[in-house]
């Protein structure tokens, strides 16, 4: 069986500019940039909708206002980094598809001023050692610069490569951080749900043992566990099951059938709103792992190409289009948990 292939679209531009000497057929090339902007903005409704939470989450005091403030600062910051790998990718599409090199180099001078902007003041919001890559960007856009006024645009593109394999890096060591809020968030709701599933259950308990049993009131424990047996939880984290243990010979009446039955709504209303909690947690990992996905593909593809450039060897096009989709249909069934 032929593996599929797992690199990111956000650089596959690098592996079309080996192709010099052959054509892209235009299907494939349209392909290619079509899921690449899929991709792209993908990751930038994933952070948006990071930034609309933490705004959401704030309470208006001191200590929420500073944690607002740097939470956003990152999320801006990734979104430059994102900002700056579109930009080579388009100065790399141009080149392949033989634009004109007046409009190549205008974006290899937004590509350099982004570095530059970025290395000096964004970097810092996502890594804490910056001073590795802040040597990388200085020394990359001073080449850069030197090759565009050269017009040896294709060494510009050379110089651009630890940089943006730099942002990558970045980005994947910063994963588990853009996601973290959603899920504080969620898990903040989470507590008091739980909470009060433990308070009904033992509502129900303490009413239901002021009753002498039969038929109706053995079908409703039987109805009132069955709905906690449905709480999105490791079995031994489930709250005990109603056992009956009368303590008075009440027998019982209609109103008491109702309120039986008023405490079992409640109850599934309860967990239905933590089931939907936790469905959204589970989305929000599968939505993490394959923006990881993206991102180690990516970092694994410059890898690749960096070596083929090294060695003068041929690079083809790699299909990604799956990857691409994947991500897309994680964020999409992660929204739809929300409507649950």
């Amino acid at each position: 069986m032929k593996r599929r292939s797992k690199y990111s679209p956000l650089l596959l531009g690098f592996l079309i500019i080996m192709l010099a000497c052959s054509q892209i057929p235009k299907q494939e090339f349209g392909n290619y940039v079509n899921n690449f902007n899929s991709a792209k903005s993908t990751t930038e409704d994933i952070i948006l909708t990071v930034k609309l939470i933490a705004e959401k989450d704030y309470d208006g005091s001191h200590e929420q206002q500073v944690a607002l403030e740097q939470r956003l600062k990152s999320l801006d910051a990734r979104l430059a980094a994102l900002d700056l790998i579109s930009k080579y990718n388009e100065a790399l599409v141009k080149l392949a598809s033989g634009t004109d090199p007046e409009a190549v180099q205008g974006n290899l001078e937004n590509l350099s001023e982004g570095l530059l902007s970025f290395g000096s003041t964004s970097i810092n919001t996502l890594v804490s050692n910056v001073a590795p890559y802040g040597e990388i960007f200085a020394q990359a856009v001073a080449v850069i610069e030197s090759a565009i006024k050269a017009k040896k645009f294709r060494e510009a593109i050379d110089a651009a490569y630890k940089p943006i394999q730099g942002i990558i890096e970045i980005l994947i060591q910063d994963a588990n951080d853009l996601f973290e809020i959603q899920n504080q968030m969620l898990g903040d709701q989470l507590d008091p749900k739980r909470d009060r599933i433990i308070d009904l259950r033992f509502e129900f308990q303490d009413f239901v043992n002021t009753l002498t049993p039969d038929g109706t009131v053995e079908n409703a424990i039987s109805d009132f566990n069955e709905v906690l047996n449905t709480m999105q939880v490791n079995p031994d984290k489930l709250p005990d099951p109603i056992v009956h243990l009368p303590k008075s010979s009440r027998s019982p009446t209609g109103n008491d059938y109702s309120v039986l039955t008023l405490l079992i709504y409640n109850t599934t209303e309860q967990i239905a709103g933590f089931n939907s909690l936790k469905e959204q947690m589970k989305a929000i990992e599968i939505v993490k792992i394959e923006y990881k996905k993206v991102l180690v593909a990516t970092s694994q593809a410059f890898t690749q190409i960096n070596f083929a450039i090294q060695n003068k060897q041929r690079t083809l096009p790699i299909d990604f289009a799956v990857d691409v989709l994947n991500l897309r249909k994680a964020y999409i069934q992660l929204q739809e948990s929300k409507q649950k």
